[in-house]
């Protein structure tokens, strides 16, 4: 994750949230790096899909999902706007 980035999408009033399947330690630490102040820690893929559903029906927010993986697919594919990076996409 790029801080600037993060920087831009705080100024347009979007809020990221960090959903990861580390442990608190690694996650606390990229989360404090880059400025996230929303952090789900030792999330599974279910997890990651729980959350999103929680953002998306009982909010009312919209999502855009960033994975890295594999195990992102579900959530990737959940969310109605959303970029897939790294691993052996084919």
């Amino acid at each position: 994750m790029q801080k600037k980035l993060l920087i831009i999408l705080k100024k347009l009033d979007l809020d990221p949230v960090l959903l990861t399947g580390d442990t608190e330690k690694p996650a606390k630490h990229m989360a404090d790096q880059v400025g996230i102040d929303q952090l789900y820690y030792n999330c599974l893929p279910e997890t990651k899909m729980k959350v999103i559903d929680g953002y998306q029906d009982i909010k009312n927010e919209l999502v855009a999902m960033v994975g890295d993986g594999v195990n992102d697919a579900p959530s990737l594919k959940k969310s109605p706007c959303w970029n897939s990076y790294g691993g052996n996409w084919q």
